[in-house]
């Protein structure tokens, strides 16, 4: 009978029989293994008492990812398993020191063999010398004498930096006899106490809200600066009887050879010298997996095959029932194979728990071991004799997928359409929030004390002595007002009713008053019959969706990602939702990155498969054609259309879709502002998803609601706007917050820094230097192409794209699908990536002038990176003359 095992996954005797199946000589090469067979090698020689340790090399920092997997998988002690990854963008990272001295210290170490997962980059760059940084270390006791003075001159020297509160690694702060600190490569701060020159107590705190959380006894603080002679490389520390495999080593000759050239790299740190030291020791072996195989080496076979399963499937990827019937056959036959084999053991790894235990449902009675256990793929192990001993079927053999554990590798593109040039004024306002992205010269703009006038442009005005940039407006009888940029708040753009000539205000009238008055009490009438709409749906019966959806286990075990605690909470309570006979009205909070986006997508499964269609309203038309992107790349295997109704979508297409939700074609359409309009007609809505909420108007978000009081409603948000927040914390609307972040979720580095080329340069070549992408941020469409100019003198080198809301839209898709597929290095724009835009290679924004945007803007903003298992920069740049207080900090 199957059982959900926890025994090992490689047992001893297939270890064995792997390790006697490759002969002793100290070089071999052999084919790449199939699936994830090169860490049952691995695996198999740790368990060796012959063999100290093992270290995979791979080619490069994504199949370092997918490889770690796969050792921890089989490794019956996980905590064998080290990584060795490559260097931050700060050498300085208390996290990636960390993790490389853990590392070496698992190669020192006399303990039981270790398996040290690497890739080529990251074992051609140097790493501090664990012996000389412990003898520069320091540690502290409670009760322990110590001059203060000293001790803070000792931080100066080795590295820290002393600032007015504690906030991130490698800082100290000075508060009279207290001193607090956070060293390198600690978790957190810790707190000392001096009473004089003895301390008193060390405690850790919170940096977020400064508070002490527990006493500890002792402190641990090695230096952030040290000698350039300190530094050492991993291939030093392999010690004798170790074995050192090569995975894929072309591709590992071609990488190492482009990255020294970028990293300008010593010949000492290329991989011919890593190679020369290794051959030079007696007791390593090499193993080179790949063909052709390397001159003069020994060839053999491993005594591995490939497994029959769905994992290149990609053909049929759009075809479900053809996957479901391949997916019943190829567990079938495996079971068939296993009963009729001798001790032939059959494990099907799986990356989630759920399917686990819908799997193992389906073989209650079988003797098929199922367990969590990701792989990036299944094989089998068979001798010379084609007599099988162990068949291993991942995630992707099953489903065609596997979850991605670490950081998402995948590359956002947005499709190429063609554009019409016709577009209303309305539409204006979903390039940017900022109101010099919204206007042009000649259109109409509304100031809040002066009420309509045309927007001439920016003129230069004195004003008190002193020449200042101005939106120059002028209202009825030639009148001109000038008001300067930093009052541009009191500035929209208007957008009125209909195509009746506007006629302009005086500034010296009364009728804009009395407008203002009537639609004041215009607002007040709305707010009440929007209160009694939330009233009727909360008494109303709506439809209820099933329980059970076409196709629903297939298409969870498709998405890419393990899903959080969090995000598996929220999926269920959206359900539940769904599954009531009231209409869902539920916002769903979380982070930039916590997943709202599959929550979403896993409503508009359940709707659009069980005959309801489906509205996700979104904001800005860059935002629409990436939702469109995701929906029909997790969608496309399944019966359900969807189209798109934005800018960047022809008459024709815009029209068609239209069309297609009024008839029925259409099951998921994605739009902005246009699809919430009078004339649009649904046959049958069940479901409107609505994206960044905040950023819309309350007439926009109700106006659905109103005439269609029996269609649920789910809302997303990063920042939700308070009344959103309020009727959430009164129970007025269904709250659920995503407050766990993935798995590979580093949090980003914020600085606020002053603006300087030398900052600029160095946070950029950083980045570009470790394969990531920058977004430099400076929303002022009036000067972007100075400051390209400025930035082209920097960096030469760097390949820089300038994008913003006054461009054609065929212009601003194709840099934007450019610069996702990796063309550019640096995206110059303003605001318009605040919302939703997901480029995992981004992982660095400079945000020139900080200062002039809002809380709520930076942290959007901040959102645009970090959205991968890379660590993230934002630097949030003011000018040089101004101050930062602790408070900003």
């Amino acid at each position: 009978m199957n059982a959900i095992s926890t025994s090992k996954l490689l047992e001893d005797d297939v270890a064995d029989f792997i390790r006697q199946s490759i002969p002793t000589a100290k070089l071999l090469a052999f084919s790449e293994p199939p699936g994830s067979a090169s860490a049952a090698v691995a695996e198999a020689f740790r368990r060796d008492n012959a063999t100290r340790a093992v270290v995979v090399v791979l080619r490069d920092p994504v199949a370092f990812e997918s490889a770690l997997v796969d050792a921890r998988s089989f490794c019956d002690v996980p905590s064998q398993v080290s990584e060795y990854p490559m260097p931050d963008v700060e050498g300085e990272d208390s996290g990636a020191v960390l993790v490389r001295l853990s590392a070496i210290d698992a190669l020192r170490s006399s303990g039981p063999g270790t398996i040290v997962v690497t890739c080529i980059q990251a074992l051609m760059q140097t790493t501090p010398d664990p012996s000389e940084l412990e003898k520069a270390t320091r540690y502290l006791d409670t009760g322990e004498e110590v001059s203060m003075d000293d001790f803070i001159e000792w931080l100066s020297r080795s590295g820290y930096k002393r600032e007015s509160e504690v906030f991130e690694p490698n800082t100290f702060a000075v508060k009279g006899g207290i001193l607090d600190l956070w060293p390198i490569a600690a978790r957190g701060p810790s707190r000392l106490e001096f009473f004089g020159d003895e301390i008193e107590s060390i405690r850790n705190f919170n940096h977020l809200d400064q508070r002490s959380i527990r006493v500890i006894h002792a402190l641990r603080i090695a230096p952030v600066r040290y000698s350039r002679v300190w530094e050492v490389m991993l291939h030093d520390y392999i010690p004798d009887k170790s074995v050192v495999m090569w995975i894929n080593h072309e591709e590992i000759e071609l990488e190492a050879d482009t990255f020294q050239k970028s990293a300008l790299l010593p010949e000492s740190c290329s991989l011919e010298h890593i190679r020369s030291s290794l051959l030079k020791r007696d007791k390593i072996r090499q193993f080179f997996a790949g063909d052709p195989p390397p001159a003069g080496v020994e060839q053999c076979l491993l005594p591995f095959g490939a497994v029959d399963g769905l994992a290149g499937a990609d053909a049929h990827r759009h075809d479900p029932d053809f996957m479901a019937t391949q997916r019943s056959r190829i567990i079938q036959n495996n079971l068939e194979i296993q009963e009729c084999g001798k001790n032939i053991k059959l494990y099907f790894c799986l990356d989630t728990q759920g399917g686990v235990e819908h799997l193992a449902s389906e073989l209650k009675g079988n003797s098929a071991d199922v367990r969590m256990a990701p792989l990036s793929g299944g094989f089998l192990v068979e001798g010379l004799d084609s007599r099988i001993r162990a068949i291993y079927l991942s995630q992707a053999d099953l489903y065609g997928h596997s979850k991605r554990l670490r950081g998402r590798v995948s590359e956002f593109a947005i499709a190429e359409r063609n554009s019409d040039p016709e577009h209303d004024s309305d539409e204006l306002a979903e390039l940017s929030s900022q109101i010099l992205d919204t206007i042009t010269p000649g259109s109409l703009v509304v100031h809040i004390e002066y009420g309509i006038g045309k927007y001439l442009g920016i003129r230069e005005t004195e004003i008190k002595g002193k020449n200042t940039e101005t939106l120059c407006i002028e209202y009825a009888n030639r009148t001109k007002v000038y008001v300067p940029i930093t009052n541009a708040n009191l500035v929209s753009g208007y957008r009125g009713a209909g195509d009746a000539p506007v006629k302009l205000h005086s500034i010296s009238g009364n009728r804009w008053k009395r407008e203002k008055l009537s639609a004041n009490d215009s607002i007040q009438t709305f707010a009440l019959r929007m209160l009694e709409t939330q009233a009727r749906r909360k008494q109303m019966e709506g439809h209820a969706f099933s329980p059970v959806t076409s196709y629903m286990q297939e298409f969870e075990a498709s998405f890419p990602y393990t899903e959080t605690k969090g995000q598996a909470e929220c999926i269920r309570q959206v359900k539940r939702d769904m599954e009531s006979s009231h209409p869902m009205d539920r916002i769903v909070c979380g982070d930039a990155g916590y997943g709202k986006t599959e929550v979403a997508i896993r409503a508009a499964f359940i709707s659009a498969m069980q005959g309801r269609q489906v509205a996700v309203l979104v904001p800005t038309t860059v935002l629409a054609q990436q939702h469109y992107d995701t929906f029909v790349d997790r969608m496309g295997a399944y019966p359900v259309n969807i189209a798109m109704h934005s800018r960047f979508c022809s008459r024709a297409q815009r029209d068609a879709a239209l069309e297609g939700i009024a008839d029925g074609r259409v099951d998921i359409i994605i739009g902005t502002h246009g699809i919430i309009q009078p004339h649009v007609k649904f046959k049958n809505l069940g479901l409107v998803i609505i994206d960044e909420e905040q950023r819309f108007g309350v007439r926009h978000k109700e106006m659905l609601k109103t005439v269609r009081l029996m269609v649920d409603v789910l809302t997303l948000s990063a920042t939700p706007i308070p009344r959103t927040l309020y009727l959430g914390l009164t129970g007025a609307r269904d709250m659920s917050l995503l407050q766990t972040p993935p798995r590979e979720r580093v949090a980003t580095v914020t600085k606020i820094v002053h603006h300087s080329d030398e900052l600029i340069k160095k946070a950029i070549l950083a980045e570009v230097n470790r394969g990531g992408q920058v977004f430099y941020l400076h929303n002022r469409v009036l000067s972007i192409d100075l400051v390209h100019k400025r930035l082209k003198e920097l960096l030469p080198h760097v390949r820089i794209a300038v994008g913003h809301g006054q461009m054609p839209p065929s212009r601003i898709e194709n840099i934007m699908r450019d610069f996702a597929a990796g063309k550019y290095d640096v995206l110059l724009c303003t605001t318009i990536i605040e919302n939703g835009i997901d480029i995992p290679r981004a992982n660095t924004i400079l945000i020139d002038r900080a200062d002039r945007f809002g809380i709520a803007d930076l942290y959007q903003l901040r959102g645009r990176v970090g959205r991968s298992g890379v660590k993230a920069y934002a630097y949030f740049m003011i000018p040089p003359e101004s101050y930062i207080s602790s408070d900003a900090r």
